[in-house]
């Protein structure tokens, strides 16, 4: 989730750890990962949550997080990235999202281990499909589709689609 909040850090409510890359100086960007404190996960003999130390940030920017959780009740990776804004031209915004998979790329090849399960959440600000769509009914003419295709090709991933209703604005 994109978050303004101040960071790196990893804050605890009452439910949620919030995981944090923290934002500009100015308060822009920033990405945020929520994990539950309350929902167990079925340990074998008893509910297991996810603690503190289960938690770590591998890495961090205004746009990318990258979170390790190694716990009795869960063992996975997590990425959370922002993408960029089309900008002022096509080239331009080529050129960005060019950059930006590349560097999503790299990040993700930051893994301590690969064989754990990454689960990848990504607001690539690239119109896709709604669920259930033909993936061609993403937006061909978005300089950033071919770059960002590729990059789920490369990292093994599948076409996102839009939950109806959630992506709104």
């Amino acid at each position: 989730q994109e978050a303004r909040t101040e960071g790196p850090c990893i804050r605890a409510s009452e439910w949620y750890w919030s995981v944090t890359s923290g934002a500009t100086p100015a308060g822009n960007y920033g990405c945020e990962l929520w994990l539950s404190r309350t929902l167990s996960w079925k340990g074998f003999l008893a509910d297991v949550y996810i603690q503190a130390n289960d938690i770590v940030i591998v890495y961090y920017d205004h746009r990318h997080l990258l979170v390790s959780v190694r716990g009795s009740a869960v063992v996975a990776d997590f990425l959370v990235a922002h993408g960029p804004h089309r900008g002022s031209s096509d080239l331009q915004a080529e050129k960005a999202y060019k950059g930006w998979c590349r560097h999503l790329r790299d990040i993700a090849a930051r893994r301590q281990t690969p064989s754990i399960p990454l689960f990848v959440m990504v607001d690539s600000n690239i119109p896709m499909p709604e669920l259930g769509a033909d993936t061609a009914d993403a937006e061909p003419s978005h300089p950033g589709v071919y770059s960002f295709t590729q990059l789920l090709a490369r990292m093994s991933l599948c076409i996102p689609a839009v939950i109806p209703g959630c992506a709104q604005g």
